[in-house]
């Protein structure tokens, strides 16, 4: 027996016809039983698809980001504008973007930070699939990727100690220059690489 998980819904869209898209319709209104929501998800997934090659994606709603992303410290929650941003309005930078930002289903941790010093907190996001952590900002009530750290944070030692709050922030090593008034900072070569855990 095939589960929802692996059915192939984008078959009955593009090698269906009518008849695979009348039987997405229907999946889509009269699904029934323990897994009807996951059903009615991927039919609509498969039937928002303009091309095979597209990947069946279901995209996260505001509320799944606030249930699907754990945020630390735990007393501070997800800003409503992050939960509320429409990422697949982010072209450019959609390569960037954690899955749990684009796929209902995916989680990530996310750690409140003020990064930069500028009294305005910025949030680091690492997910579990082991990809280097990405950092927000947010600027005008939009957030956007301002970075992604060097190496994957995958280590337990690690990640226990980041959710306890048992960092610190320390100075970048590289300065900016001021070249007749105006502010010229480098932007360093990424090294991505992967933490070495000591167990």
């Amino acid at each position: 027996m095939v589960t929802v998980e692996k059915f192939d819904f984008s078959y009955l869209r593009f090698e269906g016809a009518r008849f695979g898209r009348a039987a997405l319709e229907s999946l889509k209104s009269d699904a029934a039983g323990e897994q009807a929501a996951l059903i009615t998800e991927k039919a609509e997934a498969a039937l928002r698809l303009q091309s095979r090659g597209q990947a069946l994606v279901v995209p996260p709603q505001p509320q799944d980001l606030t249930t699907n992303i754990t945020v630390y410290p735990r007393d501070r929650s997800l800003p409503n504008s992050f939960a509320r941003q429409d990422w697949s309005k982010m072209p450019i930078e959609q390569w960037l973007l954690p899955q749990c930002l684009k796929e209902k289903r995916k989680t990530c941790e996310a750690f409140v930070i003020d990064l930069d010093a500028d009294g305005i907190d910025e949030i680091l996001l690492i997910e579990p699939a082991g990809r280097p952590a990405t950092v927000f900002k947010v600027r005008n009530d939009l957030w956007y990727v301002a970075g992604t750290m060097s190496f994957q944070i995958t280590c337990r030692d690690s990640l226990e100690a980041l959710r306890a709050g048992r960092f610190k922030l320390i100075p970048s090593g590289w300065k900016e220059l001021e070249i007749e008034g105006k502010g010229v900072h480098f932007l360093r070569k990424p090294e991505f690489g992967q933490e070495k855990c000591s167990d």
